[in-house]
């Protein structure tokens, strides 16, 4: 008994080893989720066909955003959303995105639904306003959202996942911190089931329950870095451009202060000139030498600030140096940290890579003590046999 004992004891550890290896260590990460929502009811808009011209509506009136077929006169029916001040830096690893709808009523549910969503390539674009100034947008790659299925009024239900479209927009170079995400949805080649109805609407930037642009991403290094050394660099390129106009303005005091120059000595040269010809002991000669006298040291004050000037540029000419070559230093900051938030991204997609590695071994030790258990259970049959 004291051997059958012993080997229970062994099963029983065994079991609570394979139940260890079973659950997954939680793996540590810097996920950031946000969901985003639309400020102002000119951050969305619909536009559709009536079959000769296009329509277009934004604003309060606007009830409902919707996209594909309602009718004859409203068709190809598009919508666009604007999302400002989004809080994720330049190459910001993004893990998943998707907007969500909450249906404004229920139409037509046995007819297909086909639409796209895009991005607009300008991240600092204002709200919506007309018709031209929605089609005027410069639009990106799609994700497709075809056969979108029934919808029941109130409910909520999200879009396809739209990562790749979001990753676009933080990797692209006139991205930064705090910039505005524009998308748009719908039917635009009008490939919806051409029956009265056949759409699906949800609530406007005029409900509480408008359209919402979710993105969980990884943080990576600081946000503070980015945008600050952002804030530094527009603040000395303003610098800059102020240097640049006070040369401007200083070259052009440069060349007002050599014309005086030589006005003021052409000046002397004629009165010098006058004064040999009045001869000497008239009250007309001394006059002449006074009125010398006080040229001459006008001339002498404005030789002075010709140098107090000349001395001032050559300060300012080192000022812009030293501006420049902070600006390049701040320029070389940035890119650090944006390769740093890369080498963080790389390390994420590391981790998932090694975490993956380590469940495969998890299952092969698995495999293995459950060979020795059954190994064990065979020795356990041929003992008891053998009694």
């Amino acid at each position: 008994m004291s051997r059958l004992r012993a080997l229970c004891l062994v099963g029983f550890m065994l079991v609570v080893m394979v139940v260890g290896f079973a659950i997954p260590a939680q793996a540590a990460t810097n996920y950031t989720t946000i969901t985003l929502k639309l400020k102002s009811a000119n951050d969305n808009c619909l536009a559709w066909y009536n079959g000769s011209k296009w329509g277009f509506l934004t604003g309060d009136k606007l009830n409902a955003v919707q996209a594909g077929y309602h009718s004859a006169a409203y068709h190809r029916m598009q919508s666009g959303f604007r999302y400002i001040d989004v809080p994720i830096d330049r190459g910001s690893d993004i893990r998943s995105a998707y907007l969500t709808f909450t249906a404004y009523d229920k139409i037509n549910t046995g007819r297909v639904v086909a639409s796209v969503i895009r991005y607009e390539d300008d991240f600092n674009d204002g709200q919506f306003s007309t018709y031209d100034n929605f089609v005027g947008r410069d639009r990106s790659s799609s994700v497709e959202w075809n056969d979108i299925p029934a919808w029941t009024a109130g409910k909520a239900y999200k879009s396809p996942d739209i990562s790749t479209l979001v990753q676009d927009i933080v990797d692209d170079g006139d991205w930064d911190y705090g910039g505005n995400i524009v998308l748009f949805w719908g039917d635009e080649d009008g490939d919806s089931t051409t029956n009265n109805g056949v759409c699906r609407r949800a609530f406007s930037a005029s409900s509480s329950k408008s359209v919402t642009l979710t993105i969980v991403y990884d943080a990576g290094t600081s946000s503070t870095t980015s945008s600050t050394s952002t804030s530094v660099a527009n603040a000395l390129n303003s610098i800059d451009s102020r240097l640049n106009n006070l040369a401007n303005t200083d070259m052009a005091i440069t060349s007002d202060l050599s014309t005086l120059k030589s006005q003021m000595s052409a000046m002397v040269a004629e009165v010098q000139a006058l004064r040999s010809q009045a001869g000497s002991g008239s009250q007309l000669s001394g006059n002449m030498d006074t009125l010398i006298s006080t040229l001459s040291s006008v001339a002498n004050q404005q030789e002075q600030l010709q140098k107090e000037f000349a001395a001032y540029q050559n300060s300012m000419g080192e000022l812009k140096t030293m501006v420049q070559t902070t600006a390049n230093k701040v320029g070389k900051v940035q890119v650090g940290t944006d390769n740093i938030t890369k080498m963080v991204g790389s390390y994420s997609g590391g981790t998932d890579a090694l975490d993956k590695s380590m469940g495969m071994v998890k299952t092969l030790v698995i495999l293995c003590l459950l060979l020795v258990a059954a190994n064990m259970a065979v020795l356990y049959l041929i003992y008891k046999r053998g009694k």
